[in-house]
């Protein structure tokens, strides 16, 4: 099966790490559906499988139901916005995660097919905090990542590297 993976430009810093096509990429993989936040179509996956629900964690969002979706070869952690068990046929963000999961989850692994740069503006916000423009993500089609210098790439737009969505081929758990 095929996944298009957001993988967050922090998750990337802390290990000094960089993607490139035909590398083994393992990692939890945790759900987001579409209708929660600003997210570009380019990060969207039409996600099926089965779903169950899953014991309360110290990870799990406020007012969700902790839940695991199945899907062929996958195992990716979901906040459901409400009790969920058996098939889904989801739209949203499936995004890597390498700072906690719920106890038992298990790592996806798969093969690297794609790599895409993110970019995105930012605009002032609220006191000296920058906020992210929406609809503004672009992408870089590339073989590697990179890891760009820090802060804002171009200061006239304020476009800052946001991650890498990768098409991740699975290859088991």
């Amino acid at each position: 099966m095929g996944l298009t993976v957001h993988v967050p430009a922090w998750h990337l810093e802390e290990d000094g790490a960089v993607i490139v096509v035909g590398d083994q990429l393992g990692a939890w993989l945790e759900f987001r559906e579409s209708s929660r936040g600003d997210q570009g179509p380019d990060q969207h996956h039409r996600l099926t499988g089965l779903a169950r629900a899953i014991p309360p964690w110290a990870g799990a969002e406020g007012g969700r139901h902790p839940t695991v979706i199945d899907a062929d070869g996958a195992t990716i952690y979901w906040d459901a916005p409400r009790p969920v068990t058996g098939p889904v046929d989801l739209i949203g963000v499936v995004s890597a995660n390498n700072l906690d999961a719920p106890d038992g989850l298990p790592m996806t692994e798969g093969l690297v097919k794609r790599v895409r740069m993110e970019w995105q503006d930012y605009r002032p916000g609220d006191g000296a905090a920058w906020c992210p423009v929406p609809g503004t993500a672009r992408y870089e089609d590339l073989e590697s990542s990179y890891l760009p210098p820090p802060g804002p790439i171009d200061p006239a737009t304020r476009a800052v590297w946001t991650g890498v969505l990768v098409d991740l081929e699975v290859t088991g758990n």
